[in-house]
């Protein structure tokens, strides 16, 4: 899966240095979230699961097809995960953070206008996590006068084998982007909002049998909205 990851990131470092018409950086926020299916059974009162903050930063290029059409390949750090609400404890709850490189190759149409573009845009994208964190937050004593609230993250760490619970921790995602946005050329470039959103097809755990007590397999599930920058590699590319 490294490898595979690898290569794509060469791949989209060498079309963007040699072949992009336009290169561009794009920074926003996320909300992830799991599939709506999804359920906590390691924990034995009902849960809620709901979205988590995070950070997308990515670099792009774009090389006109034809027409309005648009190749744009990325290299991007993406932030998923979700926060789980155990219901059975008051605002007791845990964060799973993973921090993924990922590739999005996306066939981007755009619109002209006087007034700025209009775009949309779908693809695959596949990606590794290169990092995790958990967060456990509850109160210690929610029944007592004065309740004390105990906080602690700690570094995931991926089991990379299947472990005597039955669990091993898949890294490698792999998915599918759609969005659109808008853009208005400022100085020598286009200044662009845009809106995507994310969902993977694979799970970030992979289960040998049906474990007692262990949680369902999780997809990401990925809301996005940043703002960008791009800029012509060619004189005039933007006419």
């Amino acid at each position: 899966m490294k490898k595979t990851l690898l290569t794509l990131v060469a791949l989209v470092a060498f079309l963007a240095g040699s072949i992009a018409q336009n290169v561009g950086v794009r920074i926003g926020g996320t909300m992830a979230d799991f599939q709506k299916d999804f359920e906590y059974t390691a924990i034995s009162n009902p849960t809620d699961v709901q979205g988590n903050l995070g950070l997308n930063v990515a670099l792009f290029g774009e090389m006109p097809l034809a027409g309005g059409l648009v190749f744009q390949p990325e290299l991007q750090y993406v932030e998923k995960g979700a926060r789980i609400w155990d219901r059975g404890h008051v605002k007791s709850y845990m964060i799973n953070k993973w921090r993924y490189l990922s590739v999005p190759l996306l066939l981007k149409y755009r619109a002209t206008t006087p007034k700025g573009n209009f775009f949309v845009y779908g693809g695959p994208e596949a990606g590794y996590a290169i990092s995790g964190t958990t967060v456990y937050s509850h109160w210690l004593d929610p029944n007592s006068d004065a309740p004390t609230r105990f906080s602690d993250e700690v570094k995931y760490t991926f089991d990379t084998d299947q472990a005597d619970d039955g669990v091993k921790d898949n890294r490698f995602d792999a998915g599918f982007a759609v969005g659109g946005g808008v853009e208005f050329m400022i100085g020598k470039g286009y200044f662009s909002v845009d809106v995507r959103y994310g969902f993977d097809l694979t799970d970030n755990q992979v289960f040998d049998g049906d474990p007692v007590g262990s949680n369902q397999p999780a997809q990401n599930r990925v809301f996005g909205l940043s703002v960008g920058y791009s800029i012509p590699l060619l004189s005039g590319s933007n006419e």
